[in-house]
C-alpha cells in the first residue's frame, strides 16, 4: 500500500536522528527526530509515498539522478523525487499491467516487466516506447508472468 515501517532499538538519549534511504538517497521526511525515553526503548517510523491514482507502487529503482522510478498495478510508470513528488508518469504501450519488475539500463532506458501481459518493455527515460520482447506462453521467447527484471553493467536484461 506504499507505506514502510521502520524500527529500532535506541541507545540512552533524549534525541535521535533516524534516516530512511532508498539507494543512498532519503526518502520523503526523512530524517526524522525520534525522542527516546530509556535506552531500550523501540520507536516505530511509518512514511508514505502517496500514488497520485490511489494505486500502489510494486516496485522502485532509483536513478543515477536520485529519482524514484516506480512501477505500478496499473501500467503505469512514475517519477518521484526524492520528497515523493511526481516529476512526470507515462502508462506503457499495450496498456500493460501489473508492472512487478522496474530497471534502469546504463544508457538510462527504463525496463518494466509486465506480469499479466508476459512482456518485457523498454522506454527512454522520456516515456517514449523503444521495444518490447516476451508475451505469454511457454515457448522459445515467451514469458509466463514474469515477476522482476535486472540490467547489469553490460546492459543483459534478466528476468
Amino acid at each position: 500500500d506504499g507505506t514502510y515501517e521502520v524500527q529500532f532499538a535506541s541507545v540512552p538519549s533524549e534525541k535521535c536522528h533516524l534516516s530512511v534511504t532508498v539507494g543512498g538517497h532519503d526518502v520523503a521526511g526523512s530524517p526524522v527526530e525520534v525522542k527516546v525515553v530509556g535506552g531500550s526503548v523501540i520507536t516505530a517510523v511509518k512514511q508514505e509515498f502517496n500514488h497520485p491514482s490511489g494505486s500502489w507502487y510494486l516496485d522502485v529503482v532509483v536513478g543515477p539522478d536520485g529519482l524514484l522510478y516506480c512501477s505500478d498495478k496499473s501500467g503505469q510508470v512514475t517519477i518521484l523525487n526524492r520528497q515523493g513528488q511526481v516529476i512526470r508518469s507515462f502508462k506503457v504501450k499495450d496498456g500493460g499491467s501489473c508492472l512487478y519488475g522496474i530497471a534502469l539500463s546504463r544508457t538510462g532506458n527504463v525496463i518494466v516487466s509486465d506480469h499479466f501481459n508476459g512482456y518485457i518493455s523498454i522506454y527512454t527515460a522520456a516515456g517514449e516506447f523503444v521495444r518490447q520482447f516476451g508475451g505469454i506462453g511457454k515457448d522459445q521467447g515467451q514469458l509466463s508472468g514474469p515477476c522482476g527484471v535486472a540490467v547489469n553493467k553490460e546492459g543483459h536484461i534478466f528476468v
